[in-house]
């Protein structure tokens, strides 16, 4: 049997052709159970997916356009894979400390990615938000924490140099003291010179 020949019995005999027409959508969605199968377990990678399941980019690509039903289910595992990654990151981030660039390198995203999921996913930028905010206070608690250490820790000094400071300053006010008064009992030792 040859194609042109099932081609002229496909025109020729509806049974025939309503019985092939099954067989291959049955085939399809076989392939495509495959494919869906392959791209989940693959990380949503269509090249490696198809290769797997042994059938061209393109099919995947006409398949989506016609089938939305197999669109859908395509569309549901990127959301969910989408949103593993975003859970990912919210743990990464913060226990990298806020830090952007370590937490994009080690899972292997673009800090542009994390933009654009801040801008349209309102949960995933309060997650971060909130994720910010709690370090900062941290951090806050930190900074206050080590002052006050080092307020504790210098607080003797600072003590010890006013002790000196006013020691200093009361030996200079006695000086200036007996110094006044030396000088005042110069003039009047000086009047009585002149008054005799």
């Amino acid at each position: 049997i040859d194609r042109d020949n099932v081609r002229i019995w496909r025109g020729t005999d509806k049974a025939f052709d309503d019985g092939l027409s099954f067989i291959e959508r049955e085939h399809e969605k076989k392939l495509q159970e495959l494919f869906v199968q392959s791209y989940d377990s693959n990380g949503c990678d269509l090249q490696k997916a198809c290769a797997e399941a042994g059938i061209s980019v393109e099919r995947v690509n006409r398949w989506r356009e016609s089938d939305k039903g197999f669109d859908g289910v395509l569309d549901a595992i990127d959301n969910e894979r989408v949103q593993a990654i975003k859970e990912a990151f919210v743990e990464c981030y913060k226990s990298y400390d806020c830090d952007l660039g370590k937490t994009c390198m080690e899972l292997k995203l673009l800090p542009e990615a994390i933009k654009e999921w801040r801008t349209k996913d309102p949960v995933f930028n309060n997650a971060i938000v909130n994720i910010e905010e709690e370090y900062e206070k941290w951090v806050d608690k930190q900074n206050a924490f080590r002052r006050k250490k080092l307020f504790k820790k210098l607080l003797p000094y600072v003590l010890y140099g006013l002790l000196v400071v006013a020691g200093i300053l009361g030996i200079l006010y006695h000086q200036n003291k007996e110094r006044k008064k030396a000088q005042a009992e110069q003039e009047i030792a000086a009047r009585r010179d002149l008054a005799i």
